[in-house]
């Protein structure tokens, strides 16, 4: 498996992750990246992989830094959450036509309040704007629901671990000696690994994300976040090397 992090949103400095599955007859890739941002392509080049070499995409979840280049992967099905999808299509297409983001904000992620709401109110209406209207980010003719069982490879499996978004899945890969979960941001960093951190991003639940959050702190392998290098549940190191053989 390949992991062709990059840059992303370099106004964060946030390190974004996605894995490359090479297994068997299947390449997959998990996440694409930001919407319009060429450093997942210029990894990818690195690695030796064209998009149009993949049979299958998988989504952790609907967010535009997760989702933005999903069009690219032409010959790939494209493996996403209905209610991720649907979720996040309604919240930034209420955005779109509001006046008042923050009652909008409110009424989709009801835990927030004060400030901090305001303030995520604001950002997701300027997201909105610049990410949702590019329709051919989710391509209708190639997209499979996980509601729908979809079959997989036998080496992979898809954990449900909502709280970050209601349709969050993470995936298991299982090989020969070792196994790795790719956590999106159900465990975004090792920094959140049996720590009380909280994530910059609003939460959909939080009851349900420390439910998720719990079930993936008993994995036991490497497990790879949304947003920092794989590490080891066995000694909590980082894992540096650009593959890792399973």
């Amino acid at each position: 498996m390949h992991m062709p992090w990059f840059p992303g949103n370099k106004k964060m400095k946030m390190l974004l992750t996605a894995a490359v599955i090479e297994a068997e007859a299947h390449l997959i890739i998990v996440d694409t990246g930001y919407v319009g941002k060429t450093d997942i392509f210029t990894r990818l080049e690195e690695l030796e992989f064209d998009p149009s070499d993949f049979d299958l995409v998988i989504i952790t979840h609907v967010h535009p830094d997760h989702t933005g280049n999903n069009d690219v992967f032409t010959n790939a099905k494209i493996i996403i959450s209905k209610t991720d999808y649907e979720f996040a299509r309604d919240f930034s297409r209420a955005m779109l036509e509001t006046e008042n983001p923050l009652l909008i904000f409110k009424k989709f992620y009801p835990e927030y309040k004060g400030k901090l709401a305001e303030l995520h109110a604001q950002s997701a209406q300027r997201s909105a704007r610049k990410y949702w209207n590019r329709k051919n980010t989710f391509p209708k003719e190639n997209i499979i629901w996980i509601e729908n069982d979809p079959v997989l490879p036998h080496f992979l499996d898809l954990w449900p671990t909502p709280g970050h978004t209601p349709g969050h899945f993470s995936v298991r890969v299982t090989g020969e000696n070792q196994s790795i979960l790719i956590a999106g941001d159900a465990m975004p960093s090792r920094l959140f690994w049996k720590r009380t951190l909280r994530e910059n991003t609003p939460r959909y639940d939080s009851s349900l994300y420390q439910e998720s959050k719990k079930k993936i702190e008993q994995f036991n392998g490497v497990i790879l976040g949304g947003h920092d290098r794989p590490f080891s549940t066995h000694d909590g190191r980082y894992i540096n090397d650009d593959m890792i053989v399973l």
